[in-house]
């Protein structure tokens, strides 16, 4: 492609995430992709055609990210939108190749105890989102499943909710309709008659909150709380796959071996040679 025919990289983002990614990804995964690309990726770069981008055009790009986890997001947005213009002719060369790895090892999620899950429950008891805190306490579904769920998703012959999946089409799966959780729906269109999803909450207000009630967790702790609950109560490892929408059983087979280990540890406290 000729230098002046080229588009900016703002222009090919653009372009990458409607043809790549939009017909693939669940629309809470777009939205984050798109608040990534405009809080994250400098403006700069995106003015620049795409066939004049360098390796330390990018490698700078990175850097200018504060936190370890938007650094490394924006390093494979970067990398798989170039990598995609090179396969398609449109840069000449794959500069993205040239670019410094970034590495970052996310903080293992770590359950409430019994203790953090009574006391926490206690302290948002009297707010506006306490029926959703419970819900995530009693169903393990991510976040933007909880605010992205519809009453229209209740099937309540089946006795049946459907989950919407937050990170591909794959991820959608139902859990069961449990009195507790119908119960909790049912206040929820009392408070909300005219709405549309059950929890018409901001996802940010809810993690805000939850982070001044419990600075020393994060807000999927409580999916990480319920998996924990499921292991504790002798639930089959595969129904809880099911159940949180893990795409392998490996994930959840770690939270289930990391309880076995602490089961293990104080029940052996017991022993006496």
């Amino acid at each position: 492609m000729k230098r002046n025919n080229a588009p900016t990289f703002g222009k090919w983002l653009e372009i990458w995430i409607n043809t790549y990614k939009k017909p693939y990804l669940a629309e809470s995964s777009i939205k984050r992709l798109l608040v990534s690309v405009r809080n994250h990726v400098p403006q700069w770069l995106k003015d620049k055609r795409v066939n004049e981008i360098t390796a330390f055009d990018l490698d700078r790009a990175v850097a200018n990210c504060d936190l370890p986890r938007s650094r490394k997001y924006v390093y494979h947005i970067l990398h798989n939108s170039l990598y995609r213009a090179y396969c398609l002719d449109v840069i000449p060369a794959n500069v993205a190749s040239k670019m410094t790895l970034v590495r970052h090892r996310q903080k293992r999620g770590q359950s409430l105890t019994h203790e953090e899950q009574r006391k926490f429950l206690k302290a948002v008891e009297n707010t506006p989102y306490f029926n959703a805190f419970k819900f995530l306490l009693l169903t393990g579904v991510r976040r933007g499943e909880l605010t992205g769920l519809k009453f229209d998703d209740v099937q309540y012959l089946e006795r049946l909710i459907k989950i919407n999946g937050t990170k591909t089409e794959t991820s959608e799966r139902f859990i069961l309709l449990t009195d507790e959780l119908e119960g909790i729906i049912a206040e929820q269109r009392k408070r909300h008659p005219d709405e549309e999803f059950v929890f018409p909450y901001s996802a940010d207000a809810l993690t805000h909150l939850f982070k001044q009630v419990c600075p020393n967790h994060k807000l999927h702790d409580l999916r990480h709380t319920f998996i924990t609950r499921c292991a504790e109560s002798g639930i089959n490892i595969n129904v809880t796959q099911n159940l949180v929408g893990h795409k392998t059983l490996n994930t959840t087979l770690s939270i289930y071996t990391h309880i076995s280990i602490d089961f293990a540890r104080s029940e052996f406290e017991k022993f006496k040679a």
